[in-house]
């Protein structure tokens, strides 16, 4: 998970992956302004293969319903 803001709260997205096993690593993006400029969302779900799954805010994010959608367990 990319965050490019310090300021979003990702701790349900730690939680969500958490509670099903999915490993997710948070990396800071310092200075966020070029990621930030490529995505235009302060978060930036990135898979293994370097496919971006999701991209958006914390705050109006369902992370449950997004690591379950990711992991191919939304419905």
């Amino acid at each position: 998970l990319l965050r490019c803001h310090a300021d979003e709260d990702v701790s349900g997205f730690v939680a969500a992956a958490e509670a099903v096993g999915v490993p997710l690593k948070l990396l800071d993006i310092v200075p966020p302004e070029d990621v930030a400029s490529l995505y235009r969302h302060p978060l930036i779900l990135v898979r293994p293969d370097q496919h971006v799954a999701w991209r958006g805010s914390a705050k109006a994010a369902d992370p449950v319903a997004i690591i379950d959608t990711v992991r191919g367990a939304g419905g």
